[in-house]
């Protein structure tokens, strides 16, 4: 998992792109996939909510996400990909002293479903990935998203149910992150099928924040 204490204080963030659940409104296996709704156009936008601690002082966190299917573009390796772009703003808020800033960030990954699994590269031209999920979702799975980290990726459920700004939501899969090196360290992020990411929670030594689906247009 990554540092986010650090990222926050960076100014910068980057999170997980993918998506699930078992929804029986949802579409039908695809080429794409039906655990998250790649076409061309498509459409997210969430709530940030949380707060950082920092020494004696908390700073409020706030803000918003976008995220949108830009691109179906083909790749060096001889495949095609999807363009993911995510456009964060992150507003900080803080009382001692009593001051506010803001951070804003566009953040890329290009995506691919084997069939097998959903990888995450980020460009066209080199061929390493991230393991984003294996497919089909299987409850109790775990997988090392990158041999370069010591995270371990989990399905935890398949059946949860959450509430959201865009709406209420059953029958949810959440995959959690750790990292056997910082246990204090977590990150939940809850799918619907057909959907999309519907909520993304982070837990680390003195930083708890969520980011929200608020809105949404998939095809």
């Amino acid at each position: 998992m990554m540092n986010w204490k650090m990222i926050l204080l960076a100014g910068a963030a980057v999170l997980m792109v993918v998506s699930c659940g078992d929804d029986p409104v949802g579409p039908g296996p695809g080429p794409t996939g039906d655990w998250l709704p790649l076409s061309v156009g498509n459409w997210w936008t969430g709530e940030l909510s949380g707060y950082m601690s920092m020494d004696a002082d908390t700073v409020d966190l706030s803000g918003s996400s976008k995220r949108l299917v830009t691109a179906l573009l083909d790749h060096s390796g001889g495949f095609q990909v999807y363009e993911f772009r995510t456009i964060m703003e992150m507003n900080f808020t803080s009382t001692e002293p009593d001051t506010s800033w803001t951070w804003i960030d566009t953040n890329f990954v290009y995506i691919r479903n084997t069939g097998d699994e959903m990888r995450g590269y980020d460009d066209t031209l080199s061929t390493d990935y991230t393991l984003l999920a294996p497919l089909p979702f299987t409850l109790g799975e775990t997988w090392n998203p990158d041999s370069d980290s010591s995270a371990i990726c989990e399905m935890i459920s398949l059946t949860a149910s959450i509430s959201v700004p865009a709406a209420d939501f059953t029958n949810c899969a959440i995959i959690r992150e750790t990292d056997p090196g910082s246990p204090d360290e977590q990150m939940d992020t809850y799918f619907h099928r057909g959907t999309g990411i519907l909520s993304e929670q982070v837990s680390e030594d003195g930083v708890q924040f969520r980011i929200d689906l608020e809105s949404y247009s998939v095809q």
